[in-house]
Formats: C-alpha cells, sequence, structure tokens
C-alpha cells in the first residue's frame, strides 16, 4: 500500500531553519521515497512501512534533543502525486 505524508516541524527557539534542514535531508536518505519540500511542509510518498520507518526514524534524534519541538503529520492512505500542481480550475 502507498500512502502519502505530510510533515511540518516546528521547533520553539530562534534558530528554527537549522534542525528543519537537517530534519529534512534525514528523510531524503531513503532514496526508495519522494520527498518533496514546500514553503510550509514537507510531503513524503511511498510503501507504508517504510515512509513509517523514515518518518519515525527521522524523528528520533530531533525528539531526543531538549530543544522542543513541535510536529504536525498528516496521513493519506492514497498515492497522490506529490510533485505535481494540484488542478484547481
Amino acid at each position: 500500500m502507498i500512502i502519502t505524508a505530510d510533515i511540518a516541524m516546528y521547533p520553539l527557539h530562534a534558530d528554527y531553519e537549522a534542525p528543519i534542514i537537517e530534519f529534512i535531508h534525514a528523510l531524503r536518505h531513503y532514496e526508495d521515497l519522494d520527498v518533496v519540500t514546500h514553503q510550509m511542509s514537507t510531503q513524503v510518498r511511498g510503501k507504508f512501512d517504510r515512509v513509517m520507518t523514515a518518518i519515525n526514524a527521522s524523528m528520533k534524534p530531533v525528539m531526543a534533543d531538549p530543544t522542543r519541538v513541535v510536529f504536525v503529520v498528516r496521513y493519506l492512505n492514497i498515492d497522490l502525486d506529490i510533485a505535481a500542481r494540484p488542478d484547481i480550475g
């Protein structure tokens, strides 16, 4: 089963960009997944187990750090074409 996840990460400190970039790079390490980053979130598409493994493994070091962070993740049980812009007419 192919799923799509939409992830937004919010580090709760002034230097927020570096941890976000590190997290995105960790996700991109998984070559068998599609990872597309937008201004407000990153989308990941692939086989269910692989997406979940990648997200969990990429989140773990962030969550282990004492700096507070908020993750918002939405999971879709569809094979969403994350590289294409939607046709909104």
